[in-house]
């Protein structure tokens, strides 16, 4: 961009100059101005023409006054100027009413001021602005290549864009994950995960990464739109039409985004954004896969020694003496989402979910590890000082939130012990993961549960071989579930509102609206059927564990 028509009309010469027609479209480039009498007489004018008439062939003609400005808003000319006071009284309603129509940008210029001293005026800012423009463009690229070769990262890119437009400056990847930033108040929740994770809902259930997407440029956020204070601009980073992330400027508006320097260093800063993203992928991806692994041999106990541990886990930014655990998250039901969606759409739901993990876990300030283990998000936590159960139990569900708002989705959870050393981690592993099986047959999805709460269900998944277990269940409520099935009774329900209520005639009753005469006589019948009495404490517990074992093995029972 060399000049804008903002900037001319900034020009203290110009204050008298009324914009009457085209007011949204005032950051066109001017590249020359031409003054002429006659319109009708020339030729063509080229792009980015700023065009000074008295409107001499204007007067009373209202079909060539129409085929005129036709022709200039097909030029895509800057704008038009009509000097009022010599030929023309005023500008002629219909001519207001078309400039708008096609966003042409009309200007009223008195008769007291020379239109001539206009032509010599945006002409000198033309001609400065163009030997600036080459200098700053020069300073300018030459920095952004500097930071490049001297490997200074995304913050000190960061940092250079934001201090030359003097603006607020974050980069986010494109799952609108926070890399760097720079010139924000951090009390702000403009840099806080949650927020932007909020703020990357709202914008992708309105469609507008679509819009930015299909965009060659910026795409220009109000605060009604995204849900933030200050207004907000996005620019894609791109390589090859892959978006790579995004540079967000924040509390920007018409007149910064129309400003000669603005656009230029945030299309040099995407560039080198992009370049600097790809070699920090690639360090990235190489880093992911020498973590993980490392987490695979952790989990599997193939470490050498606790000192060799220690070392390993040191190089990795682990400190061997914190508290640890293990978190597996699994997309419920995924044997169906795997027969719906292609093998791309499913890596990049799990890249997501990946994503809003580290996110959150950031936010949380606990250092981690993630890898896929069996299609299931193996995440080791070193959980942050005064961490608790009830923190983690927060933050899972924040996590099944944000899967299930963006992705439509649920996840489940599943925590082994959540105070435990680098040295448990194989058994706090196969803790989590026993924790993820036990719930599922228990809760189905969506659920999250610690290994510590399972209580007695622990005992029988510990239990080798499920041929005991079936034989329990067989020797106590399966004739129930029998009769159930055979005779469409609720005997099975009335059981366990029986012992939800433990044993007490008066509360099961009143929960399942019976007379107690009703629930007498099945109680009597479930004795007759198991030869088991629900009244007798011995018996009750025989049922109460054939009931956990039912609900444990409800996927694999025999008979």
């Amino acid at each position: 961009m060399i000049i804008s028509l903002y900037d001319v009309l900034g020009l203290d010469l110009m204050k008298d100059v009324q914009v009457v027609a085209g007011k949204s479209n005032l950051g066109q480039e001017i590249n020359s101005v031409h003054m002429v009498d006659i319109l009708d007489r020339v030729p063509a004018f080229k792009k980015n023409d700023f065009i000074i008439t008295t409107g001499y062939d204007l007067i009373n003609n209202e079909e060539l006054l129409l085929k005129i400005v036709n022709n200039l808003s097909h030029g895509n000319v800057s704008c038009l100027a009509i000097q009022i006071g010599i030929f023309l009284d005023e500008i002629p309603s219909q001519l207001i009413i078309h400039c708008d129509a096609l966003n042409l940008p009309l200007l009223e210029i008195p008769k007291s001021l020379s239109a001539a001293e206009i032509v010599k005026a945006i002409y000198v800012d033309i001609n400065t602005c163009t030997s600036l423009k080459y200098i700053s463009e020069h300073e300018r690229n030459l920095r952004f290549v500097q930071l490049l070769l001297q490997e200074k990262g995304m913050s000190e890119i960061a940092a250079f864009l934001s201090d030359s437009i003097s603006m607020p400056v974050r980069i986010l990847d494109e799952h609108f994950n926070l890399i760097a930033h720079h010139g924000f108040d951090t009390s702000l929740d403009l840099l806080n995960p949650q927020q932007i994770i909020l703020e990357y809902e709202n914008l992708k259930k309105d469609n507008h990464f679509k819009d930015l997407l299909e965009s060659k440029s910026i795409y220009y956020l109000s605060n009604e739109s995204n849900g933030l204070k200050p207004s907000h601009l996005l620019y894609p980073i791109k390589v090859n039409s892959i978006l790579h992330g995004y540079i967000s400027i924040i509390g920007v508006d018409n007149s910064k985004i129309h400003k000669q320097d603005f656009m230029p260093h945030i299309e040099i800063g995407a560039v080198v954004c992009a370049i600097e993203l790809l070699q920090e992928k690639a360090i990235w991806e190489a880093q992911d896969r020498i973590s993980g692994d490392f987490l695979d041999k952790l989990l599997d106990g193939n470490l050498k020694s606790v000192k060799h541990l220690n070392r390993r886990a040191a190089h990795f930014g682990l400190d061997h003496t914190k508290n640890f655990t293990i978190v597996i998250m699994e997309i419920d039901d995924f044997a169906i989402l795997k027969n719906q969606k292609t093998n791309r759409e499913l890596i990049e739901i799990k890249k997501l979910i990946q994503s809003y993990a580290k996110s959150c876990l950031y936010f949380q300030q606990h250092k981690t590890m993630l890898k896929y283990r069996s299609d299931k998000l193996c995440i080791l936590c070193q959980l942050a000082k005064d961490c608790t159960k009830e923190h983690l139990d927060n933050m899972a569900k924040q996590l099944q939130k944000a899967v299930k708002d963006n992705l439509a989705i649920s996840v489940s959870v599943g925590f082994g012990k959540y105070h435990a050393n680098l040295g448990d981690l194989p058994v706090i592993y196969k803790e989590a993961e026993k924790a993820l099986s036990i719930g599922k047959k228990l809760w189905k999805k969506e659920y999250t549960v610690f290994y510590e709460d399972l209580g007695v269900y622990k005992l029988f998944a510990n239990v080798e071989g499920k041929g005991e277990l079936n034989s329990y269940y067989h020797s106590t409520v399966h004739p129930l579930m029998r009769h159930d099935k055979e005779y469409s009774s609720d005997l099975m329900m009335t059981l366990e509102a029986f012992l939800d209520n433990n044993g007490s005639i008066k509360e099961t009753s009143e929960n399942l609206y019976l007379h107690r005469h009703t629930l007498r006589y099945r109680l009597n019948k479930i004795k007759e059927i198991t030869n088991l009495d629900p009244q007798d404490c011995q018996d009750r517990f025989k049922l109460q564990m054939g009931i956990v074992v039912h609900h444990l093995l409800s996927d694999g029972l025999e008979g």
